[in-house]
């Protein structure tokens, strides 16, 4: 369970990071990892 949150923590990080147009082409992968928050 800690590693999923790690994973979980550095998708945000890398999420964060991304152009807001890449954001946008993820939007539903980003959708589930929010829910999982």
């Amino acid at each position: 369970m800690h590693d999923i949150l790690i994973q979980i923590e550095a998708f945000g990080a890398v999420k964060q990071a991304l152009p807001e147009t890449v954001q946008m082409q993820c939007l539903p992968g980003t959708a589930i990892a929010d829910l999982l928050l």
